[in-house]
């Protein structure tokens, strides 16, 4: 089981590097972009999601950022990074109930272990000194599901 306060600090350092309720150069900009919907019928409210690739080392990336709220800008979120021939990873957050998850996929979606929680740390921080140019991507459907998994582990 991991040590829930470690969890949050991780999240939010991951969050904050990449400009999430920061002031860096964030992927919750208008330039990343892909999609709008009404993730919960009964809401008028329009969930975006923004997304981008990145290329390290011959390693393509991809992140969303999918914006779960029910009826406010960005209280609750989740950031899904998927690189191809690895696990893939989302971090839940919900800024309201003071919830930080991570969680891992190589079948199902699971949580993270404080270890895992500290490689993939180590790793984007490795990222972060090599440097990378994002690109954009477009809306890929299979999201809306994988949404969908996440949010039945929570409490959101």
């Amino acid at each position: 089981m991991p040590n829930l306060e470690l969890e949050k600090e991780i999240i939010k350092h991951i969050c904050y590097n990449f400009g999430i309720k920061s002031q860096l150069l964030s992927i919750v900009d208008n330039q990343w972009l892909v999609h709008e919907l009404h993730l919960f019928e009964d809401s008028s409210y329009k969930n975006r999601i923004y997304g981008l690739k990145i290329n390290v080392l011959n390693q393509n990336f991809i992140i969303n950022f999918v914006d779960v709220s029910d009826n406010k800008d960005y209280e609750s979120f989740i950031l899904f990074i998927n690189a191809e021939n690895l696990a893939n990873y989302a971090l839940y957050v919900n800024i309201e109930t003071d919830e930080y998850l991570m969680f891992i996929k190589t079948q199902i979606w699971e949580r993270c272990s404080t270890y895992l929680q500290s490689t993939f740390l180590s790793g984007m921080e490795q990222v972060r000194e090599i440097g990378f140019y994002p690109e954009k991507i477009t809306f890929n459907t299979s999201l809306l599901n994988e949404i969908k998994l996440i949010l039945e582990k929570t409490n959101g």
